[in-house]
């Protein structure tokens, strides 16, 4: 018989003096060595794939941790951005209708029953202040917005700052009448640059928290907004007493913003958990933290571990089985299929086993060849996948950041879907805002002319699972149609015959739906769930800034009307001082 050594050359036919003994013995020789080979030929080829698979593993894992981070990063500064601009925003105007107010001719009478009657429209005027008051250069309530009796505020911060002649002092105090956490304003009435008393208004904490619009980050985010003092002023974090002001400088993001630092802050607190913080601070030295930990934003990050180790695991023991099975069955051809996984296993996959027959070492080949064909494709396709997917996530913060900027809503509406069509290569982008019942989604923006002609006919959609965008905004989902000419739910629009596959992600801020946002691309498969995270991160950038730049327009027809208001008021003012003066020169 013909033998073979471990290297695979062939040997000469040697005889024993015995052919049957000989045989036996050749064949016990054969089999012996076939089993070291096989053992070490399968070892050699699962190891190198392993390798490999684990290689690639472990890049795409912590490709995956940067992008999240990053994510992550820009969602809290872009948080911490609005609500710095929300509460300069509140107390500005706050301040300035106050300082209007008392400079108004009935406070500077000091009468008590000349200045009830606006202390009460002021009240009425701004909902988030439970008081408006006055004060003589003692303390004592000469006026006030409310029933309650007067009282004395001689000892407070607020009254001692205007009299002794700060045009502002703001205070962080348990108020006397609601007996809860307050921010209270006092400003100086002046009376021929002669001080004559000090007006103030007082706002509960929780209610700024709602007027500043100061939310927290999914389930573990956290949100500071601290005074000078670093007393609460707004406060989103459930350890935290809603009934108490005290002082939270013991807390790591306030030690660190008060050393100075600003922008991103790592650190784990006393529990080990890792938070991620962006810090910034008002121009009246006011601290403003927005916080989340770590674990929740790296979340999709342990989910695609765990599959990773399945299908790690899976693929490992598979590749054993066939490794062992095959190298079994021949081992001439199975030791040129192991120089190839060595040149494979090297770094090298242009590869390819050459099948000489259909037999197991033919099928051993071709499975082979198949195997490193799937490596090939499959590094080949999470590469892709990686760069696609930071490709449309930095182009999605590149968006966010620039329609962050813009206060005027159609403004930013339009700007949004313009820069959305462009940098995504898209045929049609559009923007949908619920009605004020929340029963309709009316559009609001949409690209060139089939947008301007769609909002020049006033067009809606119910909110209901008639359509594509009625159903995302009805189950606040992400609807995706990869391919409009094989769904059922897709509804074609005449003026969009090109449409080729489309996603609705609805824009939501809380746990309230406020839009849609509407994609569509003139390619099947354009819109995949590859694309989710760049669009969800948009989505929620957008949400964001549609409701900053609602709370802006609100902010700015609020100081109109205050305005008109004090313009009328002192109109009035002067008309009964004019009334007055004639009915005395009649005397």
């Amino acid at each position: 018989m013909t033998k073979y050594n471990e290297s695979g050359d062939q040997l000469q036919e040697s005889l024993s003096s015995s052919p049957e003994a000989a045989g036996v013995a050749n064949t016990g020789s054969f089999r012996r060595r076939a089993v070291s080979l096989r053992l070490r030929l399968s070892l050699m080829v699962l190891t190198a794939m392993l390798v490999v698979f684990a290689a690639v593993a472990v890049a795409i894992q912590l490709q995956a941790r940067d992008v999240l981070t990053q994510t992550a990063k820009e969602k809290l500064e872009s948080n911490t951005t609005a609500l710095q601009g929300n509460v300069q925003t509140w107390l500005e105007l706050n301040v300035k209708a106050l300082q209007a107010l008392a400079s108004q001719p009935a406070l500077v009478s000091m009468d008590p029953q000349q200045q009830k009657p606006y202390l009460e429209n002021m009240a009425r005027a701004f909902t988030d202040m439970y008081l408006v008051s006055t004060t003589d250069l003692n303390g004592l309530n000469v006026a006030r917005s409310d029933q309650e009796a007067a009282k004395d505020y001689q000892s407070r911060e607020w009254f001692q700052g205007p009299s002794k002649g700060e045009p502002l002092t703001v205070q962080i105090v348990i108020g006397q009448t609601s007996q809860r956490p307050a921010l209270v304003a006092g400003v100086p009435i002046m009376q021929d640059q002669r001080l004559v008393g000090v007006a103030m208004f007082a706002s509960e904490l929780p209610s700024i928290i709602k007027a500043v619009n100061a939310n927290r980050l999914g389930e573990s985010g956290q949100v500071y907004v601290l005074d000078a003092q670093d007393r609460p002023v707004a406060v989103v974090d459930p350890a935290v007493p809603q009934d108490k002001i005290d002082k939270l400088d013991k807390k790591f993001p306030v030690q660190a913003l008060r050393a100075g630092t600003r922008g991103l802050y790592v650190y784990d607190d006393e529990n080990g958990v890792r938070w991620h913080a962006y810090l910034a601070t008002l121009p009246n030295s006011w601290g403003v933290i927005v916080q989340q930990q770590e674990s929740e934003f790296l979340k999709p990050l342990i989910g695609f571990q765990s599959a990773t180790l399945v299908v790690f695991g899976f693929g490992a023991v598979i590749l054993a089985v066939l490794m062992w099975v095959a190298v079994g069955r021949a081992l001439i051809p199975v030791q040129e299929l192991a120089g190839l996984a060595t040149v494979a296993a090297s770094g090298d996959l242009n590869v390819t086993a050459p099948v000489k027959r259909h037999d197991e070492v033919g099928v051993l080949a071709e499975a082979f060849n198949l195997m490193i064909g799937r490596l090939r494709e499959l590094i080949g396709t999470l590469e892709q996948r990686v760069v696609a997917r930071s490709r449309d996530l930095t182009l999605a913060a590149e968006v966010g950041r620039t329609v962050s900027n813009v206060r005027e809503l159609d403004t930013l509406l339009t700007n949004a879907v313009d820069l959305i069509r462009e940098r995504f290569d898209l045929y049609y982008t559009q923007v949908y805002l619920t009605d004020a019942a929340r029963r309709s989604l009316v559009l609001q923006a949409g690209t060139g002319p089939v947008g301007r002609e769609l909002m020049q006919h006033g067009h809606q959609l119910a909110i209901d699972r008639g359509s594509i965008n009625g159903t995302a905004a009805a189950d606040k989902r992400i609807v995706i149609v990869t391919d409009t000419a094989n769904s059922e739910v897709f509804r074609p629009n005449p003026l969009l015959p090109d449409t080729r596959s489309e996603m609705a992600v609805p824009l939501i801020v809380g746990d309230r739906v406020v839009g849609v946002l509407d994609l569509q691309s003139a390619r099947p498969g354009a819109l995949t769930n590859d694309n989710l995270p760049a669009f969800e991160a948009l989505a929620g950038q957008l949400a964001i800034a549609i409701e900053n730049a609602a709370l802006f327009a609100e902010t700015e027809q609020a100081r109109a009307e205050v305005e008109a208001q004090a313009r009328r008021l002192t109109q009035a003012g002067w008309r009964e001082f004019l009334d007055a003066v004639n009915r005395s020169e009649r005397l």
